[in-house]
């Protein structure tokens, strides 16, 4: 390149004076570019803030343990808002993460029971005591925090939504006054000669899976044994045309069904829904879906569910009552033409919508190769302890290759799906249940 004599002088006379400024010192030079010594300034400052992390140490219980300690939880821990703490599962999607996993433990106790200053008995409510006995025999001597809420509010006779998380009781916390107001009804139609037409339910269960409509059933009998009651079920098969051509005709006081079944037997007339003075609908959150939507519909329609309340004895009104573990947003959608939703008596829990904090659950981040193998390994520490277990697979065919799989590595298990029907005997004997 060329340079002009003046160009050339001025870079001789800036040379000279940045010589007189250095002196005899050597000039930097440069070996990293900047932008990675930022990086690995930030780096160190990063490590530096996890070790100090580290070293402290906290009194509370450890609530979320994980493979990589800088990312534990401790109850009662908070955070700084310019020091956002990062999720333990944030890089999961990475296949790099395979092996990390997390550990929620469990820090308290079951919410779903009463505690010792708030213990009630069943004695305390205004229901039948030839109850008692089979709840002895169920091993339940009192009731859950859900059931003392509900079962008081049930037998007033009032539409009620009853929302609780899993397994803190719900289906007893409306069977039991339910069962104690057809009971009352029946004595009142004996004492007056009302007869009730055959397959006439006083009350109508509706569940969206025929395997709760079974489970639901085995609840009822026991109760129906002891009060002589009749319990009817109608689910799905092979024979449902059958049904509805040579309908069998029976006296009905409880009837457990799912909906599609139910719309097609009012339908056809065979269900007459003239003395139905309950309609209790089970896993709401499920059944006021878009996919129930029209079957719901009808089934409220036909069956003229309205705002009144009904009495002790008398045949007056329809009861509703709404039960799930959440809170039905489409509620007002689905029902709100029939009558007034927000006149429903809410009755809930103050664990709804929670973590329940007495069951621990631990995440794993497998690659699809892994997760056979380890289920084997869970299997048999499970095994050792005679502890069963539960495991869901997302498809039909998985579940049948996984049952297989297990009876190689001389794991029991039964297999259960839409196609099969359960026994429940054979459920309780083995070590793994695979749905």
């Amino acid at each position: 390149m060329a340079y002009s004599s003046r160009r050339l002088q001025k870079i001789l006379i800036l040379l000279k004076q940045y010589s007189t400024l250095v002196g005899d010192r050597e000039l930097p030079r440069i070996t990293v570019p900047q932008k990675m010594m930022l990086n690995l300034e930030k780096q160190k400052l990063k490590k530096e803030i996890e070790n100090k992390k580290k070293k402290i140490k906290f009194k509370s219980p450890l609530i979320i343990s994980c493979k990589r300690s800088q990312y534990n939880h401790h109850k009662g821990q908070t955070y700084s808002e310019f020091d956002p703490k990062v999720l333990v599962s944030h890089a999961w999607k990475n296949t790099k993460s395979a092996g990390d996993y997390f550990t929620i433990n469990s820090y308290g106790k079951n919410p779903a029971l009463l505690r010792d200053d708030e213990i009630q008995h069943f004695t305390d409510f205004d229901i039948n005591p030839e109850f008692l006995p089979v709840l002895e025999s169920m091993n339940i001597t009192s009731p859950t925090v859900i059931q003392s809420k509900s079962i008081a509010k049930v037998l007033e006779g009032e539409n009620i939504q009853i929302a609780a998380e899993t397994g803190s009781g719900k289906t007893l916390a409306y069977l039991l006054p339910i069962m104690e107001m057809i009971s009352r009804q029946k004595k009142s139609d004996a004492k007056f000669g009302t007869e009730i037409p055959e397959n006439s339910p006083r009350c109508i269960i509706l569940v969206p899976t025929k395997e709760l409509v079974q489970q639901v059933k085995v609840l009822a009998d026991k109760f129906a044994a002891q009060m002589d009651f009749s319990v009817d079920t109608m689910i799905g098969s092979f024979g449902t045309k059958k049904k509805l051509a040579y309908p069998k005709k029976s006296e009905i006081d409880i009837l457990i069904s799912t909906t599609g079944m139910l719309r097609k037997f009012l339908g056809a007339r065979i269900i007459k829904p003239s003395h139905v003075r309950h309609l209790v609908i089970d896993e709401a959150d499920t059944l006021l879906d878009d996919s129930f939507n029209s079957e719901i519909k009808y089934i409220i329609n036909k069956l003229g569910v309205s705002e009144n309340i009904i009495s002790e004895t008398s045949a007056v009104g329809m009861q509703l009552v709404l039960v799930s573990a959440t809170m039905p947003r489409s509620l007002k959608t689905i029902l709100g033409d029939s009558f007034p939703i927000e006149d429903m008596e809410k009755v809930t829990t103050d664990f709804l919508h929670h973590l329940m904090p007495h069951v621990p659950q631990k995440f794993l981040r497998l690659k699809p190769s892994q997760k056979a193998e380890e289920i084997v390994l869970m299997s048999k520490k499970l095994t050792k302890k005679g502890t069963p277990a539960m495991i869901f697979c997302n498809e039909h065919a998985r579940s049948v290759w996984l049952s297989r799989f297990l009876k190689e590595q001389s794991i029991d298990n039964v297999l259960m799906n839409a196609g099969m029907t359960p026994y429940v005997s054979a459920v309780f004997s083995c070590h793994a249940l695979i749905v």
